[in-house]
């Protein structure tokens, strides 16, 4: 049995159909009903349950036993508290709860902005933690609670660049393709920098079911992107060719230069090849075609 929080958000909702269609019964936790909600409830092999995780009370009483946990719930926004509620007390909550349980595995949904400024252009497994924004800092210390209370259980943390996935908001290539759909002006950074920043929705939860089936020891955290980085700018012509879009790109350059992610130890980790930067932008514009963003 795979527990899954924040089933009905764009990465949980993909993984729980995914894992379903592996042979694996989901227990899928959420707070609010959506779209994806109902269409979950239509797959015999996944149960839904109504919960919220920053309830101590509340999860105490009625967190889900299994075998397998999938930390995805977060909170991307600028609110404090609210990044405060989901990032850390939600994951106090849930790893303290399910230390108790059956879980024989546990996976952290985490994110690049942990590390914060980087100063070589390169993030990898060893890069360390310097001055990360409020965001960054909340989904690090999310880690150190499950890496506190779970202390002889294997965890792996997943830290994550921008998804590509149907209907993903909130990141630089969203916005890209949003602004190309509607022929709208496209601005972006350091055009000659190069870019991999990025993980397809469906390679990541290859990946997921790949740890799941995997055993290891302790504690590990890794980066993951793309692999075969591109220059910013082709990434933008990618976008707006397969779009035929007639957006006019304004660059600029930024005093803070970009970074690329070195995750061969994770290909070791997962023993799986990543895809390329370009095949990745090419599934995200096809999968988004008919999506208004």
């Amino acid at each position: 049995m795979v527990v899954i929080t924040g089933a009905n958000s764009i990465l949980g909702y993909e993984l729980a159909k995914f894992l379903s269609q592996k042979s694996f019964k989901v227990i899928g936790t959420f707070r609010n009903k959506n779209t994806k909600t109902e269409k979950l409830r239509k797959i015999p092999e996944i149960n839904l349950i109504k919960i919220d995780l920053s309830n101590r009370n509340r999860v105490n009483k009625d967190f889900p036993d299994g075998e397998v946990l999938i930390h995805t719930v977060a909170s991307h926004g600028e609110n404090l508290s609210q990044l405060i509620s989901s990032n850390i007390i939600c994951s106090e909550n849930v790893s303290k709860k399910a230390s108790n349980l059956s879980f024989k595995k546990i996976i952290y949904i985490s994110s690049i902005s942990i590390y914060g400024s980087i100063s070589n252009g390169i993030i990898d497994r060893n890069t360390p933690i310097n001055n990360p924004s409020i965001y960054g800092l909340t989904k690090y210390l999310g880690e150190l609670c499950f890496k506190k209370n779970f202390i002889n259980t294997p965890c792996v943390v997943l830290r994550l660049p921008a998804i590509l996935a149907r209907g993903s908001v909130r990141h630089f290539l969203s916005q890209v393709l949003a602004n190309a759909k509607k022929d709208e002006p496209i601005n972006a950074y350091n055009p000659n920098a190069l870019f991999n920043n990025a993980v397809d929705i469906n390679y990541l939860c290859t990946v997921i079911t790949k740890i799941i089936n995997s055993k290891w020891i302790g504690f590990k955290a890794f980066p993951i992107g793309c692999s075969e980085p591109i220059l910013i700018k082709e990434v933008i012509n990618i976008i707006i060719k397969a779009l035929d879009s007639k957006s006019k790109v304004n660059y600029f350059d930024k005093r803070e230069k970009g970074f690329i992610i070195d995750f061969l130890e994770s290909e070791k980790f997962f023993q799986n090849s990543s895809i390329s930067t370009t095949d990745a932008l090419r599934m995200f514009v096809n999968n988004n075609h008919d999506h208004m963003l």
